[in-house]
């Protein structure tokens, strides 16, 4: 909920820019797409429209959460089906969050290559989805117009690789303390 708030600050102060009050929200599977709900939540109780785009059925203990959540409250939930972005004043990708590694998986491939040829406002929370938290690679990460990482700064996103894909990044702080041996490079 923390970071649902923390990004829903950042998009408020956005909203002056961007055309348009429609808002849709990709929704991974892990506590990423948890954020992504949990925003959508707030976007709700503040009558902003948004539509969340799922692209898995099973969610982590959070995600879950905060979806039956969204849901109670009619929040407009459906799977990704490469559907038409037009018509989004922005886009928001909670789809993949630090821990990712490794190759994409095809569904979130389509989404990314979606988000990517959208013409909306795109913002990534915590990290773009497809890019390494720790050294920044990506074969596919979403391209945001605005990053706003959670707690702390991520390393990869401080790469000359992240560089292609984050306009501007903002780090939201939402009292997470790091102990100094997290701090060891």
């Amino acid at each position: 909920e923390n970071a649902g708030c923390a990004a829903a600050t950042f998009i408020r102060k956005t909203l002056s820019s961007v055309a348009g009050r429609h808002f849709m929200i990709f929704c991974g599977s892990g506590n990423n797409g948890g954020d992504g709900f949990a925003l959508a939540c707030i976007l709700q109780e503040q009558n902003i429209d948004c539509t969340v785009f799922t692209l898995s059925q099973h969610f982590s203990e959070d995600s879950a959460f905060y979806a039956q959540k969204a849901c109670k409250m009619g929040v407009k939930i459906q799977p990704f089906a490469e559907p038409c972005l037009q018509g989004f004043a922005m886009v928001v990708d909670c789809l993949l969050g630090t821990g990712f590694r490794g190759g994409l998986r095809e569904n979130y491939r389509g989404a990314i290559e979606a988000i990517n040829a959208s013409r909306a406002y795109v913002v990534s929370v915590d990290i773009n989805s497809g890019m390494n938290g720790d050294d920044g690679s990506a074969e596919l990460a979403v391209r945001s117009d605005l990053t706003v990482t959670i707690g702390y700064v991520k390393r990869g996103l401080l790469t000359e690789n992240a560089g292609r894909y984050i306009g501007r990044l903002v780090c939201a702080d939402i009292g997470i303390v790091l102990e100094k041996e997290e701090w060891k490079v």
